[in-house]
């Protein structure tokens, strides 16, 4: 297995890099990242339903998008992101959130920290969401990426993530809101 370090904290940079690993390569990979403030929404999300852009564009905050599902997250230099990217021979016919996620769950829990895996495949502590996850398979090819919020700005990461208030119907993925809290 590669293990990356992108050292640095550019969010176009690491999910660029995401995707590289993805699709260009084909060992299996780790790689832990973090980025500066920045919004990072999911491959069959709106913004405009998810995310307070004014507050967004006012704070100079990028928002993204990634080549997973899933809903919008905040991301910022005090959460840690992780990404694992792996092969078999045959294709992968489901996501399998558990797989990547039982290992830290078991390593949070060793050391103290009571978490456990939803069915929505966030990890929890105490009832609080401390991880969001995503996934994209093809053919024999998994990435599985996601957060740990450590010390995120938890105040900031709730007025960015406020969805706008709409009765328009639309075809777009919804986040689920979640309270959150931080590993610390």
């Amino acid at each position: 297995m590669l293990f990356i370090d992108t050292k640095t904290q550019n969010p176009y940079f690491n999910l660029a890099c995401e995707d590289y690993l993805f699709h260009d390569f084909n060992e299996d990979i780790c790689m832990l990242w973090s980025n500066t403030p920045s919004l990072i929404i999911g491959n069959n999300q709106n913004p405009y339903f998810e995310i307070n852009i004014r507050k967004a564009n006012e704070l100079n905050i990028p928002i993204i998008r990634r080549i997973t599902g899933g809903g919008a997250v905040y991301h910022d230099t005090n959460n840690l992101n992780f990404t694992f990217i792996k092969s078999r021979a045959e294709p992968y016919e489901n996501l399998d959130f558990s797989l990547f996620l039982m290992p830290i769950i078991r390593a949070l829990n060793e050391n103290g920290i009571t978490a456990e895996l939803t069915s929505r495949n966030d990890v929890l502590v105490n009832g609080y969401k401390i991880s969001g996850n995503a996934e994209r398979i093809e053919k024999n090819r998994i990435l599985h990426h996601g957060t740990l919020l450590i010390n995120t700005d938890l105040f900031q990461m709730k007025q960015l993530l406020i969805p706008h208030k709409t009765s328009a119907k639309h075809h777009f993925t919804k986040s689920v809101p979640h309270q959150t809290a931080n590993l610390n």
